[in-house]
């Protein structure tokens, strides 16, 4: 990680700004107990025990500080600064280190860690900010040294499950999403294939096809000799038509829907298939049936009986 995509803020002096080479020293020595103390040695105390005590000799103080971990992810770490003095602890702020999986966008900038003090101890009196001055610089120290470790030097690579989660997370996204398209599709469906059953009814497709195709021959008559014998099975096609076949071939198996019963097909010599006014799912698991016990599979997209009759002939040779 490059130290120029790191940004620091600090609320106690109110201030941030990028990364830049004057940050490095602080990975390398700390002024703790008023004299310079290795970072790494309290970045290994911090890892080891996860506190470290230290006394507070900035200014005029003869208190205790306490730096405590309170959570370290491969993405984020953070600790909390406490003063105690005449047995009283508070609370002096909190320091979050955190690594980002690309460049985020912080105060403008696309960086990808993060150096924060916040959440600081605000003085009630110029007296005690003057006291607290110290402590509080202290922080910002500890929190550019630690960062410049975790974050540069060390530069923990986050782990699979991290990227893991974030992945699991859009997965599911992706498929809530994908679930309200296939219901907006679903019904859209429905909503054409309504409309469809209405227009059959007040405009049947068997009349349309005579007046646009006449057919010369009595295909219908042909089709009835020619499968003669013969166990059929027809899927597809409106109710309407269904009606119309049953009259006219009633010993014909009509597959209604994609629930039908894979015994109807059974032993079926031949499987006509009319594409108007049909499901994919019902084409398909008639089609599969059909293939495994090698029936003859034929189709129509004529709802007139004898151009559908002439269809079928032609399928078959005849």
């Amino acid at each position: 990680m490059k130290i120029t995509q790191i940004m620091y803020t600090n609320e106690v002096a109110g201030l941030s700004c990028r990364g830049e080479e004057r940050f490095l020293p602080y990975g390398e020595a700390l002024c703790l107990a008023g004299r310079a103390v290795p970072t790494v040695r309290l970045w290994k105390k911090m890892q080891d025990d996860g506190a470290a005590e230290f006394p507070d000799q900035t200014g005029h103080m003869d208190g205790t500080c306490q730096l405590m971990q309170q959570s370290f992810t491969p993405r984020k770490a953070v600790y909390e600064l406490y003063r105690t003095e005449a047995a009283q602890q508070r609370h002096i702020a909190t320091i979050t280190l955190e690594q980002f999986p690309r460049p985020t966008a912080i105060g403008g900038h696309k960086v990808r860690g993060h150096i924060a003090v916040s959440q600081p101890l605000t003085p009630s009196s110029t007296a005690e900010a003057l006291s607290l001055a110290g402590v509080l610089d202290t922080a910002g120290q500890i929190a550019l040294g630690l960062g410049i470790i975790r974050l540069v030097y060390d530069d923990t690579p986050p782990v699979a499950d991290d990227d893991a989660a974030r992945l699991r997370d859009e997965l599911a996204q992706t498929q809530a999403y994908y679930q309200t398209l296939q219901e907006s599709y679903d019904g859209y469906v429905q909503t054409l294939e309504q409309s469809l059953r209405e227009w059959e009814t007040r405009c049947p497709q068997e009349d349309v096809e005579k007046r646009a195709l006449p057919l010369p021959d009595d295909y219908t008559s042909r089709l009835e000799k020619a499968l003669e014998g013969f166990r059929v099975c027809l899927a597809g096609g409106s109710a309407l038509w269904h009606d119309k076949v049953r009259t006219r071939f009633p010993h014909w198996m009509i597959l209604e829907n994609k629930h039908f019963d894979v015994q109807k097909l059974q032993g079926a010599d031949v499987l006509i298939i009319n594409t108007n006014h049909t499901g994919h799912a019902l084409v398909r698991k008639a089609c599969q049936q059909a293939a495994s016990q090698g029936t003859l599979v034929c189709y129509t997209s004529r709802y007139n009986l004898n151009a559908a009759a002439a269809d079928i002939l032609y399928a078959l040779g005849e």
